[in-house]
């Protein structure tokens, strides 16, 4: 692949949203208890009524749009 290819193709930069039965969002499943164990918090972007609406979950977001194949 060329250097100048620097896309990123992981569904966890919010492309590929998770639930939990709760309805709680998650940018990816990775990102969900389930995945994660007990020892590192989930990150949670929102619910089915609301996805990225608070600041913080809107910082996250930018964050998980900046991530490139190199990053």
């Amino acid at each position: 692949m060329p250097s100048t290819n620097n896309s990123n193709w992981c569904g966890g930069t919010g492309a590929m949203l998770a639930f939990d039965p709760d309805g709680l969002a998650y940018p990816c499943l990775r990102y969900m208890p389930s995945s994660l164990g007990t020892e590192v918090k989930p990150i949670v972007i929102g619910n089915v009524n609301s996805i990225y609406s608070t600041a913080e979950a809107q910082k996250l977001k930018e964050f998980l749009d900046d991530i490139t194949r190199r990053s």
